[in-house]
């Protein structure tokens, strides 16, 4: 794995463990729909991901592709704008 590899890596860990603390903190699904801060901490949480999935190499995606599905989770980038 290459250094900057790592890096993005545990960057999307963090921002995994901030939804987590989220989710904590804010509470179920329908407060997620109805709370603006809460449904704007996740959403910027889940861009992060996408756009740091967006900037591992290609090696690593490939080496990686049995377990994780970097192309949906790169996608989530468009999902969290509208």
């Amino acid at each position: 794995m290459q250094s900057i590899d790592l890096q993005r890596i545990q960057h999307i860990k963090q921002y995994c463990d901030d939804i987590v603390g989220f989710v904590k903190q804010f509470g179920d699904y329908h407060q997620f729909i109805t709370d603006r801060a809460y449904h704007s901490a996740v959403s910027m949480c889940i861009l992060q991901i996408g756009e740091l999935s967006n900037g591992l190499s290609n090696e690593f995606r490939e080496e990686t592709k049995e377990r994780m599905q970097w192309g949906l989770i790169r996608g989530m980038i468009c999902y969290t704008t509208n």
